[in-house]
């Protein structure tokens, strides 16, 4: 018996995942759906007066594997794509002009606000929302503040806070560094153009390291310690 072969049927279905759609694809930042209804603040919902005047941070999710001319027509709309999130999605800065155009261009599925408790990193929202955030709200934590242009820095300046570093990243986005009690974070989190707070992990010393930092040997940022027997 003769065996019936098809070469291209494999290519059939990977063409068919390709093109899956993503109606209903889940949109998770910092461990927060965006999409479920009370975290979306989804565009179709917010009427003109309540449109922020100038650009405003969007989540703009995609038919599916995003192409280059999806990019484009954004960007020709006066939209700025600023990074990939899963799924098939990008943070968009856009004016309310460019905001109106995407709603309709070719393969958007989805447009959203970023709710302010997403931006926060997961294990930092969790001390915020313990039972004893009460007492710890004082307390001061130094925080990396990831935001597009340096309008966050610069309003938080404004505020009174002081900026121990800020940097342009090669990513394309803005690295604020500085120390505010726990209770701030969540003002910070309204600012609109940042998208992430992270707390800076503290460095927990071992072996030789720690050994030498104990003799007065090793300082703060060195690669390596010093002393006798150290080149």
């Amino acid at each position: 018996m003769r065996h019936l072969y098809f070469p291209c049927l494999p290519m059939v279905f990977l063409l068919a995942f390709a093109i899956t759609p993503v109606f209903g694809q889940s949109i998770i930042l910092n461990g927060i759906d965006l999409k479920q209804p009370s975290n979306a603040q989804t565009s179709a919902a917010k009427s003109a007066s309540n449109l922020p005047a100038e650009s405003a941070l969007y989540i703009v999710q995609f038919f599916g594997p995003i192409q280059p001319e999806w990019l484009d027509n954004l960007r020709a709309a006066g939209a700025t794509p600023h990074h990939y999130i899963a799924d098939y999605s990008y943070l968009t800065t856009m004016t309310p002009s460019a905001l109106e155009h995407a709603k309709t261009a070719g393969g958007v599925v989805w447009v959203g606000r970023v709710a302010p408790r997403a931006k926060i990193e997961a294990t930092l929202r969790a001390k915020l929302t313990s039972a004893d955030s009460e007492k710890t709200g004082s307390a001061r934590m130094k925080l990396t503040v990831l935001s597009y242009g340096d309008a966050a820095a610069i309003e938080l300046e404004a505020s009174g806070v002081r900026i121990d570093s800020h940097r342009k990243t090669q990513m394309g986005w803005h690295e604020t560094s500085i120390a505010v009690p726990l209770a701030k974070v969540n003002d910070i989190a309204q600012i609109d153009s940042v998208f992430g707070i992270e707390e800076v992990p503290i460095e927990v010393r071992g072996g030789e390291r720690a050994a030498q930092a104990a003799a007065g040997q090793y300082e703060e940022g060195a690669t390596t310690p010093f002393g006798p027997g150290y080149a």
